[in-house]
C-alpha cells in the first residue's frame, strides 16, 4: 500500500507535465432545504517540479463563536443579531523524498508537537521499515526534517518473500524482531495488487483488502473487511466517463449507501473543477471547489 499523503491520490505525472504548484480546495456544507453553510473547510496540496506532494494541510473544526451584534448601517431601533464564526485547527503535513523519489519522511504537525514517520527501503522499493516519534522541530522549516527532543511511539520492520510471480507474503514485526501480523498480497498479469489479506499472529482478528479493475487497469471496486470490532464491510464503487475521468464514486458500509461523490472537470477535461458529495443519512451535500496554481 502506497504512504498516505492526504485523501486525494494525485499522478506526479499529470501535475508534473500541466507545471501545477498548488492545489487549494475549499469545502461548503448544503443541507437539504437549507442555506449553504461555511465553515471555512480548507484541503491544500503542494508540488515540486517533479509533481510530487511535499506539503499538505487540511482544517479541522475546533468550536463554535457566536457574538451578538448590531448589523453596520442600520438605524439604532434595530435588534442586535446572534453571529456565528467557526473556528478551526490546521494540520500540517510535509513530505521529504529520497534521490529515488521515495518518501523517506513525512510528518504531521497539530499544534506544536510533530508525528515524524521515517521510512526504509530494499532495492525493490518495498518499505522494509517504518518508525514513528512525537517530537519538536528545532527550526522554521520541515525539509531538513531534523527533530529536537523525540520520543519513540513505535518502530516495525517488513519483510518479504516471493511465493509465486503472483503471490507475496509480508510478515510485520515489532520493535523486538517479533512478528505480530501476515501478510498475503495477490497481483494480476499486470502486477496489480488484487487481494491482501492480513492475519494476527497474537489473536483472530483478519482483515481483507480486495480490489477489481477494468480492462484499462483502472480501479472500479475496492473492498475492506475487518472482523476486529465486529463485522465491518466498506465498499466503494467507480465509474469513468469521457477519456477516462472517474465522475462517480459511491462508498458502502456494511451494504448501505453512506456517500455519494460526484466530480465536474474543465473544459479541457484534465482537471477536476468541483465536486459533489451527498451524505444521503444526513441529507447534506458537501460542495468543494478546486482552485489551482501553476509554475
Amino acid at each position: 500500500m502506497p504512504i498516505e499523503i492526504g485523501t486525494i491520490h494525485f499522478n506526479p505525472e499529470t501535475i508534473k507535465q500541466n507545471n501545477i504548484k498548488r492545489i487549494e480546495i475549499k469545502v461548503v456544507n448544503k443541507p437539504d432545504g437549507s442555506r449553504i453553510i461555511d465553515k471555512g473547510t480548507t484541503y491544500e496540496y503542494k508540488f515540486n517540479t517533479k509533481g510530487l506532494v511535499t506539503s499538505y494541510y487540511y482544517t479541522v473544526f475546533n468550536k463554535l463563536q457566536v457574538t451578538n451584534e448590531t448589523p453596520k448601517n442600520v438605524d439604532s431601533t434595530t435588534s442586535p443579531e446572534n453571529t456565528i464564526k467557526y473556528i478551526n485547527d490546521t494540520v500540517f503535513t510535509d513530505v521529504i523524498y529520497d534521490t529515488l523519489n521515495r518518501i523517506i519522511c513525512k510528518r504531521i504537525k497539530i499544534d506544536s508537537i510533530y508525528d515524524g514517520y521515517y521510512y526504509n527501503y530494499n532495492n525493490s522499493n518495498q518499505i522494509i521499515k517504518e518508525v514513528h516519534y512525537k517530537e519538536t522541530n528545532t527550526g522554521n522549516k520541515l525539509d531538513s526534517c531534523i527533530s529536537g527532543t523525540r520520543e519513540l511511539v513505535f518502530s516495525e520492520i517488513f519483510e518479504y518473500k516471493i511465493l509465486s510471480p503472483d503471490r507475496t507474503k509480508k510478515t510485520s514485526l515489532n520493535s523486538r524482531s517479533f512478528p505480530y501480523k501476515n501478510t498475503l498480497i495477490l497481483y494480476d498479469n499486470s502486477k496489480n495488487i488484487i487481494k491482501e489479506t492480513n492475519e494476527s499472529t497474537v489473536s483472530s482478528v483478519r482483515q481483507e483488502y480486495n480490489y477489481v479493475y477494468n480492462s484499462s487497469n483502472k480501479l472500479i471496486k475496492k473492498s475492506y473487511e475487518s472482523n476486529e470490532n465486529g463485522n465491518l464491510l466498506l465498499e466503494s464503487v467507480y465509474e469513468y466517463g469521457k477519456g477516462g475521468n472517474l465522475t462517480t464514486e459511491k462508498i458502502y458500509k456494511n451494504n448501505e449507501l453512506i456517500y455519494e461523490l460526484y466530480f465536474m472537470y474543465d473544459e479541457n477535461g484534465i482537471f477536476i473543477k468541483s465536486e459533489a458529495n451527498r451524505n444521503p443519512k444526513s441529507a447534506t451535500i458537501f460542495i468543494a471547489k478546486y482552485i489551482y496554481e501553476y509554475y
